[in-house]
């Protein structure tokens, strides 16, 4: 008998245990959510050019959703988080309020890759998606020309050449400008010098733009930059250079 008043009596204690905490815990919440915000800090993340500031996330902000001032109930973390991630320039975001009730809001900017004219302008980002111009922060890009419409399919070969060039240490500096016309031929204007080099199309490129390196490494110098105009590498296992 005293053995199952014990067994109850540890029950009953157990039960009230966790009952206790349990509204302890809901305590401590209502306590959390009816404290003053305490201010807030924005961060922005970024791995190149400045293309978005935190008086940016501010304004967008201001003009969706309450995110600042009143308690922490007021304010919805999750909500102000989809107000950012709908935002273009936004690759992602993250909100939370710390244990002192500051909000803290961490955003990602999208990074501008390649800046196309196709006619009109447009980035493309790090991940090869379009990224709509900002003109409040310009950014020292290589532009890519192209004529007719810009398909998803275009634009994966531009933003593979991009990267191709990026890849070499002359070609990046060497190269000013892509042009893809309308026959699916790539043609690349150089910053020093006036030729044209032609490409044909997006076909074995690394092997073209491999024996164009060769060719300005070991031929241009001897030759001079300006002696030719046209250096076509569209046939496989040679380059066709055209003298001004």
């Amino acid at each position: 008998m005293k053995r199952k008043i014990r067994h109850i009596i540890l029950w009953i204690l157990g039960l009230g245990s966790v009952v206790l905490l349990f509204w302890l815990v809901r305590f401590a919440e209502r306590q959390r959510l009816s404290a003053a915000c305490a201010g807030y800090e924005i961060r922005v993340g970024r791995e190149g050019s400045v293309y978005l500031q935190e008086r940016d996330v501010e304004q967008w902000l201001d003009k969706s959703v309450r995110w600042n001032g009143g308690t922490v109930r007021d304010i919805n973390p999750s909500l102000i988080e989809h107000v950012l991630d709908d935002n273009p320039y936004v690759r992602e975001a993250q909100v939370y309020f710390t244990a002192d009730a500051r909000l803290h809001l961490d955003v990602r900017q999208r990074e501008p890759f390649l800046r196309v004219y196709a006619p009109d302008p447009f980035y493309l980002d790090e991940d090869g998606l379009r990224l709509p111009v900002n003109a409040a922060y310009p950014c020292r890009l290589r532009v890519c020309t192209i004529e007719g419409k810009a398909t998803e399919e275009r634009l994966a070969q531009v933003f593979a050449l991009e990267k191709m060039l990026r890849r070499d240490s002359l070609l990046d500096a060497m190269i000013d400008q892509i042009h893809l016309d309308r026959r699916q031929e790539f043609e690349l204007i150089p910053k020093v010098g006036r030729q044209r080099i032609r490409l044909g199309t997006f076909d074995r490129m690394e092997e073209k733009l491999a024996n164009m390196v060769l060719f300005y490494r070991r031929g241009m110098p001897q030759s001079g930059w300006e002696r030719y105009a046209v250096l076509d590498l569209k046939y496989r296992g040679q380059i066709v250079a055209v003298r001004r």
